[in-house]
């Protein structure tokens, strides 16, 4: 009996030694750990706060030397950190100050109860631990146990981040809001439009019914716009109305909703201010509006020597615009699709601060940059006389003659669309494109982007996300970017707005390249010279060669808060860079080498043999294509040629596949136009030993 008690409890013994292992092994194992003011910098980026108002060190032992300063003070200011308790920048990050900065973050998760956290009394952040917890943001292991004290692995901490980050630039206002508290207690605001108004001697006929009296707001909308008086005096059904200053006349007031806008019940503008048209409507014909369609929502105008074609739908606006040049040899087009267009905000004016305050714009944006240019002009002269050894003063005297170049601005249109359950309320959403190329160059970018900002007290958050995609065919420097601006509007004040800039741009340059007799190669300086142009007079000039280095960038520039607007007036214009030169290459790399507009590691004309009368050459172990990139319409083709295959094959083997049939399918080498969009085109060996990829682009814009 005793033997069998002996091994009960050593059974249990064991049990218990496997168990405590099983429990406490992953916490016995080394973590890849973060410093607090690592964490702390991580947080301010990527939750947007990246200036603070105060310079007084919060902290004494982290002053304006220390490299967490900035971020330290953001901290504080936004409620993340609390100086009432002790901040180490140089200890390591545990869990249970990754709950307490990430709940302070958060600031609005729900109270929660504690009892499912067994050990909040090991913190001294319980509130935190227990919201965290609760929220779904941080776990308890198996028996409930949060382990406030261990340290955190920086990838999980950083996943909780991006959890948080995701929530509060994700705010949701279902319930609308449109409360005001009027400075006089006796004033009240009546929404309905009067049976008639006199705008200059700023009287208006009311109803025997309208209970509007002197010093009440009365606000009516109409064909004209949004209006909103103060009543001086009212006599009978006549009232006397004046101009008003919301901000004075009323000591606080909220709004707030989240909206998808819908581009069918918005009022479309022209550049010079003429109605184009309205909800339902066809639009009002003006002097400036040459109408070459019958399309329903369909309007052209002229602008600029451009063709401005303006469409729209129920979630999408599309304009295109297209300027022949004097030969009529070569075009430009470019367009700018706007779909997807989404406002949330949350207002709050109270004694003329404007606290807890928040305003996001999403949309998605497709822009095409195509210019075609034919040098085959009897200015230009005949390319066959060059000679090699006058090859650059030749070229330079032709671009003196004949310039293609073009760089221009198109205010495009302005739209006011209505937000839904809020009459007096609505988004001012104003869209222009600016180009630049010369020579040839096709550009197809897809972006989406969330721009907003969330004020408190004197502290400013910036809420930025940018997806972009973009394929090119560049033989010129070229760069594409369209400007998109939303005003909130109440009562036609323009409250806040936030504004951006998304493009892309990139330089070519020519690289030319002269043999002599003994097949030595001469580098000259083309600075000045297009490179297409160089590239075309090139190939009927024995030994020159002409290459192109290609460099570019994206662009993202984002503006909150306008003069023009009252946050703006009160707390100034903020403009921030996030895409340029130095942080957003185009290519990768940074910069791309070229020959016969082929991306190649180094110059290939020695390495190929001169007959052309062989079907394949040895290439270098590289499949050699006629361009890395092809634009095709929807419903044509295009061939690829193929200027070389690696020795011990031939081109009938290559296979070749279409990453995206919806937008583009091949046949042998014949590559047909679907749907906009990009797809690449990959060539590949039998063996698949050797691949070579296409771009081809499928612009939106289908008459260029």
């Amino acid at each position: 009996m005793r033997q069998v008690c002996s091994i009960k409890k050593l059974v249990r013994i064991c049990a218990a030694a496997i168990l405590t292992v099983n429990l406490t092994g992953c916490r016995s194992e080394s973590v890849n750990s973060i410093t607090k003011g690592e964490w702390i910098e991580m947080v301010t980026e990527r939750a947007g706060m990246y200036t603070h108002a105060q310079d007084a060190p919060y902290y004494l032992n982290i002053g304006a030397q220390s490299e967490y300063f900035n971020a330290v003070q953001a901290a504080v200011e936004w409620k993340i950190l609390d100086p009432s308790y002790p901040f180490d920048p140089g200890e390591t990050l545990n869990r249970e100050w990754t709950a307490f900065t990430l709940v302070n973050l958060m600031r609005d998760l729900p109270e929660t109860s504690s009892s499912e956290v067994r050990d909040l009394n090991k913190t001294i952040f319980s509130k935190q631990v227990a919201s965290a917890a609760a929220s779904g943001l941080m776990r308890t292991d198996k028996r409930g146990l949060f382990h406030p004290k261990d340290a955190i692995d920086r990838e999980e901490a950083s996943a909780c981040l991006d959890q948080a980050v995701e929530y509060i630039n994700n705010r949701h206002f279902d319930e609308p809001v449109m409360e005001f508290d009027w400075a006089d207690e006796d004033t009240e605001c009546y929404n309905e439009p009067p049976l008639s108004f006199d705008e200059e001697a700023m009287t208006a006929q009311v109803s025997q019914s309208s209970q509007a009296a002197e010093n009440d707001i009365l606000t009516w909308q109409d064909n004209s716009g949004v209006h909103a008086y103060k009543v001086a005096s009212r006599e009978g059904d006549s009232v006397q109305l004046e101009e008003f200053d919301l901000n004075e006349e009323a000591d606080s007031y909220h709004i707030q909703g989240s909206t998808e806008l819908d581009f069918n019940t918005a009022e479309f503008y022209d550049p010079w201010g003429n109605l184009m048209y309205g909800p339902g409507e066809s639009g009002d014909a003006s002097s400036h509006i040459s109408l070459m369609a019958n399309k329903e929502n369909t309007k052209t105008y002229d602008m600029n020597g451009f063709t401005i074609t303006t469409k729209k739908s129920n979630d999408s606006w599309t304009v295109e615009a297209e300027k022949k040049n004097e030969a009529k040899t070569g075009s430009i087009y470019a367009s700018l699709k706007v779909n997807g267009l989404e406002a949330d905000y949350n207002i709050n004016y109270i004694w003329n601060l404007w606290d807890n305050t928040y305003f996001k714009i999403k949309f998605r944006t497709s822009e095409t940059l195509g210019v075609k240019a034919s040098y085959k002009d009897s200015r230009i002269g005949d390319f066959s006389k060059l000679d090699k050894n006058n090859f650059m003063g030749s070229m330079k005297n032709f671009m003196q003659k004949k310039n293609d170049a073009i760089q221009t601005e198109l205010k495009l249109a302005t739209v006011k669309i209505p937000i839904p359950h809020a009459p007096l309320v609505d988004i001012m959403v104003e869209v222009s494109l600016v180009i630049t190329a010369t020579g040839k160059a096709e550009i197809v970018m897809t972006q989406n982007h969330t721009v907003g900002f969330e004020a408190m007290g004197g502290d400013f958050r910036v809420i930025k996300e940018v997806d972009k995609k973009a394929e090119a065919n560049l033989k010129a420097t070229t760069s594409i970017t369209g400007n998109l601006r939303a005003i909130l509007r109440m009562f036609g004040i323009n409250l806040t707005d936030a504004g951006i800039k998304a493009g892309a741009k990139a330089d070519v340059k020519a690289v030319v390249h002269i043999y002599d007799d003994e097949g030595k190669m001469k580098n000259i300086n083309a600075s000045g010279i297009s490179a297409d142009l160089a590239e075309e007079a090139s190939s009927q000039v024995d030994d020159v060669l002409v290459c192109a280095d290609a460099s570019g960038n994206w662009i993202l520039d984002v503006v909150y808060n306008s003069g023009d607007t009252e946050l703006g007036k009160k707390r100034g214009t903020t403009t921030l860079s996030f895409l340029d030169e130095k942080n957003a290459p185009l290519f990768e790399g940074a910069k791309v080498h070229f020959e016969n507009w082929q991306r190649v590691d180094h110059c290939t004309r020695k390495d190929r043999p001169k007959s052309e009368d062989r079907e394949t050459m040895d290439t270098n172990g590289k499949i050699l294509t006629d361009g890395y990139a092809k634009v095709v319409r929807k419903g044509q083709s295009v061939t690829i040629g193929i200027l070389g295959v690696p020795a011990g094959y031939t081109v009938n083997e290559l296979t070749v596949t279409s990453s995206d049939p919806s937008v583009a399918t091949v046949n042998g080498l014949t590559v047909t136009g679907i749907a906009s969009g990009s797809a690449v085109i990959q060539i590949t060996t039998p063996d698949g030993k050797y691949i070579a990829s296409v771009n081809v682009l499928v612009p939106e814009n289908t008459s260029a």
